[in-house]
């Protein structure tokens, strides 16, 4: 007797396997995005505990002072700016504003180069949900490698972006920027105030456009320019990890309703830019609760 031949799949029910298998990538693709951004999250949150342990050794090691938000008081825009670092210390009116310099011996992952030249910055400065490889790779750490000493305070080298905004001494150096200072670190570590979250960043472009790393649409990188993903309009549903001033870090979730417009009785913001008349420009901001 001729033995039996296998049998194989025919062309339709090969189509029937293929059609089961994306219908099922359909539907597992959501909770594994939601999965993906969890486990970020998680790392965001880790690494501003991180950063709240910094916090705590300098302001130990510094007579017990903490650095100040970074304000630009002069150079190439004037204002409070929570999402930005500067690359040097500096004197002057702007002695003791956050920057690489300081607060690198403290982090892990700021390297300074041969002649105390920054030259590479590590992860803790970014949020795994939004580290743009154009950005963070291409342009920041080149910048970071050209940044000298002697850079005026105009230089676009001057100041880095960050991923998290930092609030130290906002609550009380610079209450005049904020819709509610006292929910913001003033002088102290301990004091259970907000020092650091996600940054959220509105820039009232036509359309107005947004900068954040967590939310039901993934991230936004703030305006085209950056050559990144990009939400315009209003904020979607955002979520913030929060560190305090005493260490401990928190997940807020926010939406649109309460960032859009401002809300000093529901949360606190600061402005990063003056206006024409020298005041706190209540269109541009940074959002945190």
């Amino acid at each position: 007797m001729a033995p039996a031949h296998a049998h194989g799949f025919t062309l339709v029910e090969l189509l029937v396997v293929i059609t089961i298998i994306v219908v099922l990538l359909a539907l597992l693709a959501p909770a594994l995005d939601k999965a993906i951004e969890q486990a970020e999250r998680t790392v965001c949150a880790s690494r501003l505990h991180a950063w709240g342990l910094a916090h705590s050794q300098y302001f130990f090691d510094n007579r017990r002072k903490i650095l100040s938000v970074t304000n630009f008081r002069r150079g190439i825009s004037q204002g409070v700016f929570p999402n930005h670092a500067r690359w040097r210390k500096t004197t002057g009116e702007e002695a003791g504003d956050f920057n690489l310099d300081d607060i690198a011996p403290y982090v892990q992952g700021a390297n300074q180069g041969p002649n105390n030249q920054a030259n590479y910055v590590g992860d803790a400065w970014y949020c795994p949900s939004s580290n743009d490889p154009f950005w963070y790779k291409n342009i920041a750490d080149s910048q970071a490698k050209d940044v000298r000493p002697d850079d005026p305070l105009s230089s676009h080298l001057a100041f880095m972006y960050l991923d998290y905004a930092y609030f130290g001494l906002a609550g009380s150096r610079y209450r005049q920027f904020a819709t509610a200072p006292d929910l913001l670190s003033e002088n102290s570590i301990g004091e259970g105030k907000v020092l650091m979250t996600d940054t959220v960043f509105r820039y009232p472009s036509a359309p107005t456009s947004w900068w954040f790393n967590h939310s039901a649409v993934g991230y936004s990188m703030h305006e085209p320019g950056f050559n990144g993903p990009t939400h315009l309009g209003s904020a979607p549903e955002i979520g913030v990890n929060k560190l305090f001033a005493d260490g401990s870090v928190g997940w807020h979730n926010m939406d649109h309703t309460s960032m859009d417009p401002p809300l000093p009785n529901r949360n606190a913001w600061v402005s990063d830019k003056l206006d024409g008349n020298g005041q706190p420009d209540q269109n541009r901001y940074v959002n945190f609760y």
